[in-house]
């Protein structure tokens, strides 16, 4: 899986790179100055994308038999201070939706200690 954060333009802009890394993806476009973010992964990956926003992409990858399903979020934090205790209830929400281990990568806006 390949995640990008703040790609500054539009979703069919970076198509080529999708189809050069032979791998199926879900972005969202950026608009005048927001991020875009954008989600890639190999065609033998069973995913599917649970919810999305400007801020976000959350994903389930469902394994082989026999092994653990996981849950994958892309995230990208506001960038003003004041906006960043949604933020954080985003992620809360996003973590009460499932059991399931996840992984969440991004960019946080915040020093994570």
């Amino acid at each position: 899986m390949v995640f990008i954060s703040e790609t500054k333009c539009a979703t069919s802009r970076l198509d080529w790179l999708r189809n050069s890394l032979d791998m199926f993806g879900f972005g969202i476009n950026s608009v005048g100055r927001s991020v875009g973010l954008l989600l890639f992964w190999r065609k033998d990956v069973d995913l599917t994308i649970q919810s999305y926003s400007s801020d976000h992409i959350d994903a389930t990858i469902f394994n082989h038999p026999g092994t653990a399903s996981w849950r994958f979020a892309g995230f990208y934090g506001a960038p003003l201070a004041q906006n960043r205790p949604g933020t954080w209830q985003l992620l809360r929400s996003l973590k009460a939706q499932s059991n399931l281990p996840w992984l969440c990568a991004g960019d946080f806006k915040e020093i994570l200690v």
